[in-house]
């Protein structure tokens, strides 16, 4: 491949030779070219020559702006860019943000179900809380104990003559008719003053609470706390228990009556 460089100086001295060469004899007496025109030539000789070379360079299959000064063509220095990758880095953007707002909505829906979980469990704890507060009386560990001191003393003695089941059942009446007449008023508003200050029980009985000697099983203490948490059995005027009927017999365990007193209403 010869360069262009080479041909245009072909070109110009074929050209330039054929244009000066020297007339022939038969020529002679001819007009002859002036230096000046001769010049002129030669000017428009170069003239299509530059117009050639353009030619040929804009032909190339990839046309560049050059000067006629440097045959050198130069590379191309615009910068490429890859639409695949550029889409592809827009789409992963987009891919991007998109989780992020998945994992907060996720980390607000996980925060609502957390808060909404401890919400649940304390008002769960308050309910529990209120229902084990929410008892028939209030009461303390002293009068568990003076309640079942009571049923005991008066009842205790049924162990030794009864089934359990029934000397049982003889305490929870026992311990009814104490609490019903503490509902109804009856020798005082509360359980020490009717068996310490009124005539509802014997001195006996008083003596025996007194003593601090009756060997109270722990089953009379659970049955006396649950009468005072959930209420005492029987009809609210269930207010008698002796070894003599006192008014409408409700039960009678061994030598014990329970009855009922006509003077209250059983409800």
């Amino acid at each position: 491949m010869f360069s262009i460089s080479l041909v245009i100086s072909m070109f110009l001295t074929c050209g330039f030779m054929s244009l000066v060469a020297a007339p022939t004899e038969g020529q002679e007496n001819e007009a002859t070219v002036s230096e000046s025109e001769n010049q002129t030539i030669v000017e428009n000789t170069l003239n299509t020559t530059k117009e050639f070379k353009m030619i040929m360079i804009t032909n190339d299959p990839a046309p560049y702006m050059v000067t006629l000064e440097n045959d050198n063509v130069p590379e191309s220095t615009e910068p490429t860019t890859n639409s695949d990758d550029a889409e592809t880095s827009t789409d992963a953007n987009v891919t991007i943000e998109e989780t992020t707002e998945t994992v907060e909505e996720s980390n607000e829906t996980t925060d609502a179900d957390v808060e909404e979980a401890s919400i649940g469990i304390v008002e769960n704890a308050e309910t529990e809380a209120e229902a084990e507060s929410e008892s028939y009386f209030d009461y303390t560990d002293d009068d568990v104990k003076l309640l079942g001191n009571l049923m005991y003393a008066e009842e205790g003695v049924l162990f030794w003559r009864l089934e359990h089941d029934e000397a049982m059942y003889a305490h929870e009446l026992c311990g009814s008719v104490l609490l019903h007449r503490v509902e109804l008023g009856i020798g005082g508003d509360n359980m020490y003053d009717i068996i310490f200050t009124g005539s509802g029980y014997a001195k006996s009985t008083r003596s025996r609470i007194e003593s601090g000697e009756l060997d109270v099983p722990d089953e009379v203490y659970e049955l006396a706390e649950r009468l005072l948490k959930d209420g005492p059995t029987g009809p609210k005027n269930l207010i008698f228990q002796a070894q003599f009927i006192q008014g409408e017999i409700y039960e009678h365990i061994n030598n014990q009556y329970f009855c009922l007193s006509a003077k209250y209403p059983a409800e």
